[in-house]
């Protein structure tokens, strides 16, 4: 009589077998996870870059240099107008406000120049997606407020960064337009995911650039 051998898995095997795939299946979800999370972290950045770079182009709009005149309702109607945005972002916050400007100062500007004013006074706000915060900028753990103003005088862009005692707080009718003369060097707005990964936007008077770095 012939025997016939019979082969196959023992419990043993079976068990181990389920435990490293298991292991693998864990470590692949842990893996897209992590991408996952990064993919949302740097859609937040880019996000928030393309926004603040919106806030400035939309400031770049709001001054028309054209032909005609240009009357101001102050004091012996000496007067010099100009038109922008400031965004306010608060440490240990997700929301960014920006708020319409319009400023008042001496001396009038040329004659010949018309001024057109667009959305004065409108105040918006954008949440960083993903739960990302601003969590305080290369000045300290503070209040930061950026402002790009469009000169009523020659139409530059003018980019500015609230001083160590900040603008927050003052109403809009109290800005003049000597407050946001470019000046001093750049600022860097830090941000912060729930995972602890980090990046900043550096904001440049000098160029009115705004880049991002990731860290």
């Amino acid at each position: 009589m012939s025997k016939h051998s019979q082969s196959g898995y023992t419990l043993i095997e079976i068990t181990i077998a389920m435990a490293i795939s298991s292991m693998l299946a864990a470590m692949a979800l842990m893996g897209f996870t992590a991408l996952r999370s990064q993919a949302q972290f740097s859609n937040s950045v880019e996000q928030t870059t393309q926004t603040v770079l919106a806030k400035r182009q939309e400031a770049l709009a709001t001054v028309m240099l054209s032909g005609g005149g240009l009357t101001c309702v102050v004091p012996s109607d000496q007067c010099n107008i100009s038109f922008g945005r400031i965004l306010t972002f608060t440490p240990g916050s997700g929301v960014v406000t920006t708020e319409s400007l319009v400023t008042l100062g001496n001396p009038a500007p040329p004659a010949a120049q018309a001024v057109t004013l667009a959305a004065a006074s409108e105040t918006s706000t954008y949440t960083l997606p993903w739960g990302v915060t601003y969590t305080g900028s290369s000045r300290g753990n503070r209040i930061i407020q950026v402002a790009f103003v469009r000169s009523a005088v020659d139409g530059t862009l003018q980019t500015a960064v609230s001083p160590d005692n900040g603008w927050a707080g003052r109403p809009t009718g109290s800005y003049q337009y000597g407050d946001f003369a470019p000046g001093g060097g750049s600022v860097q707005i830090n941000v912060l995911d729930p995972t602890g990964r980090r990046a900043y936007l550096t904001v440049n008077p000098v160029n009115n650039s705004v880049t991002r770095t990731y860290q």
